[in-house]
């Protein structure tokens, strides 16, 4: 696909040769061999400009249930717990939006934040011990009420006291079984519990920057190192930090020459990191922390005879209504206001596909 600005990239978890991209203007098209080809599927549609694409699978922005895909849930923008069980949204009340994890089974929902700022944008840990959020709770200014905004972590449970273990303890710490060793590398689907005896203590700030901290990522293969996209210095770009309790309020920046970056996703091992950055899609390898533009192509087909027929079908609209107002023309009732300029172009194109002396009117 050349030209054209792409506004969101949605691809499986499982299978990275599917994917599905929305184009500021030019739909929806999706491809099943790694951008080999592309084929568009919203054509039948009467908009154009496309701002989010999704598809089903865990921690999707759309949500469908997990066992039965004929149930949809609306909430914007939601995102799944790593066992199904729970969807955490946000919810506008007060005058601000709060967190919301809600209980598939009995349908009940429980508050995860509560103050007079906003929060958003929740992502589950892959261990489903944590949730982070972004807020705007601090850097206020009057009277704009605007603050920048940082990254948090929600502890799902009250956190333990830790305690520093010296070398001479160790020396007393039983070894652990080689069964028991290969039972821990198993990787079970993780229970969520929501134990929130106290969401303000169980809630640390995971960012605090000088600038906006909005889109961030969390790395599935240790669960710790997180990626985000900061102002801080100027210009947004990709930083790093870690949830990881002597790591944790040291950033560094990672990729500096992507500017703007967003939409962030990685793979399924935390080994690639996807981006959309002016327009285009980008990749880094987390092992080598390189940067490489994905690019790619296709052939556009279009059915020239249901095209003439749906522009044909919008020119007799307009040529009746015309003709019960010969003095002024009106609106056809079947378009609305704001797409009136848009039909407009659609009749001339007709006009100019039918030849010389096909003009309906």
């Amino acid at each position: 696909m050349k030209g054209g600005r792409i506004s969101d990239i949605q691809a499986l978890e499982n299978d990275f040769r599917f994917v599905v991209i929305g184009s500021a203007s030019g739909g929806v098209w999706k491809t099943t061999n790694a951008g080999t080809t592309w084929k568009p599927i919203f054509d039948r549609y009467g908009s154009a400009s496309i701002g989010s694409v999704g598809l089903f699978q865990k921690d999707s922005r759309i949500i469908t249930h997990p066992t039965d895909p004929g149930v949809v849930y609306a909430a914007a923008p939601p995102a799944w717990s790593p066992d199904s069980r729970f969807i955490a949204v946000e919810i506008s009340r007060n005058a601000n939006t709060d967190l919301f994890a809600v209980d598939i089974l009995s349908k009940e929902k429980q508050l995860l934040t509560n103050t007079a700022y906003d929060e958003g944008r929740p992502l589950w840990s892959p261990d489903g011990r944590s949730l982070l959020f972004t807020s705007n709770r601090f850097g206020h200014s009057f009277p704009e009420f605007s603050g920048k905004w940082d990254l948090y972590q929600l502890h799902l449970e009250p956190q333990k006291p830790e305690f520093e273990e010296d070398d001479f303890e160790k020396l007393f710490r039983p070894e652990e079984d080689a069964a028991d060793k290969n039972d821990t590398k198993k990787k079970d689907v993780p229970h969520v519990e929501l134990t929130l005896k106290d969401i303000d203590r169980q809630t640390q700030p995971v960012t605090d920057t000088l600038g906006d901290d909005r889109e961030f990522i969390l790395n599935p293969k240790d669960g710790t190192t997180v990626y985000f996209v900061s102002t801080t210095d100027g210009p947004a770009h990709l930083w790093t930090t870690s949830l990881d309790k002597k790591k944790r309020g040291k950033y560094e920046p990672f990729v500096p020459a992507v500017f703007s970056p967003r939409q962030l996703q990685t793979d399924s091992k935390g080994t690639s990191l996807y981006y959309l950055s002016r327009g285009a899609i980008g990749r880094i390898d987390l092992g080598s922390n390189r940067s490489s533009p994905i690019s790619f192509s296709t052939r556009i087909e279009v059915d020239k005879t249901a095209r003439i027929s749906w522009l044909s079908t919008i020119s007799t609209t307009t040529c009746s209504d015309r003709t019960r107002n010969s003095t002024r023309p009106s609106k056809p009732s079947s378009i609305s206001s704001n797409n009136w300029g848009q039909a407009s172009f659609f009749q001339k194109s007709f006009f100019a596909a039918s030849g010389p002396g096909q003009n309906l009117c």
